[in-house]
């Protein structure tokens, strides 16, 4: 079983974007929804085992479409790579910063943070966590892209276990 899930709600007029990581759940963007609200109202039980919260989840939120009261959410689990992202002097980005990925020209959101390294001898320092896609240069603004933390993005290579879904 995944240990970080990344699940993003879509209404009529909002989007929000969360993780679910040890059974807690950290908003990444907010669009006016309140997770831990949707879980519980799509019959996510968000007791229990760590396994057994992330099987809840996923079992709600594997389905096509949630009602909640008078309005429709749709629920997708975000796909998330893995990966280390060094500072270039101008200090490490937080949970929900954009970063971009010169190696794959992509523009990826920080979904998770797992392990901050403090490097030495002028090498920046590192954060190790989970990315998802949030488009490619050409989606933002030129002021937009020019506010995207630079930094260098490494995308980490993921065994199969992490991949699967069980």
């Amino acid at each position: 079983m995944k240990s970080n899930i990344v699940i993003s709600i879509k209404d009529s007029g909002s989007v929000c974007t969360f993780s679910l990581k040890n059974g807690i759940i950290s908003e990444i963007v907010s669009g006016g929804c309140d997770p831990a609200y949707i879980c519980k109202r799509a019959g996510a039980v968000l007791t229990g085992t760590t396994d057994e919260i992330l099987a809840s989840v996923e079992a709600a939120f594997n389905r096509d479409q949630c009602t909640v009261e008078d309005d429709l959410y749709r629920a997708d689990l975000v796909e998330q790579f893995a990966a280390e992202i060094v500072e270039a002097g101008n200090g490490l980005p937080y949970v929900g910063d954009l970063v971009y990925s010169q190696e794959t020209n992509m523009v990826y959101r920080l979904a998770t943070c797992s392990r901050v390294q403090v490097n030495s001898n002028g090498k920046g320092n590192s954060v190790e966590g989970s990315l998802i896609e949030a488009g490619s240069p050409d989606d933002y603004s030129e002021s937009a892209f020019a506010d995207i933390i630079d930094c260098r993005v490494e995308i980490l290579e993921q065994d199969e276990s992490e991949t699967d879904d069980e």
